[in-house]
């Protein structure tokens, strides 16, 4: 789900795991298209465990354009991260 109700859905993409720290609570994620988008740990699917989320791993996702004054980066932001392969 967005944080920001103005958020915009672009739908389901495909990826794999650019980064993630556990400890920090986010990473990266480079999309099949080449657009690179942030997810938080509350973005991580139910029942996906953080731990699979290694370099590389193939992934899907929900995609968000955030909206707003404070947007960082490019604005996109996973949530639904599942690992598809490892």
């Amino acid at each position: 789900m967005p944080s920001h109700t103005h958020d915009t859905d672009l739908g389901v993409f495909a990826g794999t795991v650019k980064f993630y720290s556990k400890d920090k609570g986010y990473g990266f994620l480079s999309l099949e298209d080449g657009r690179e988008c942030f997810f938080h740990f509350s973005g991580i699917a139910k029942g996906q465990l953080a731990d699979d989320l290694k370099v590389d791993a193939q992934v899907s996702c929900r995609l968000w354009k955030q909206n707003g004054e404070n947007v960082k980066g490019n604005g996109l932001k996973a949530t639904e991260v599942r690992v598809t392969h490892l």
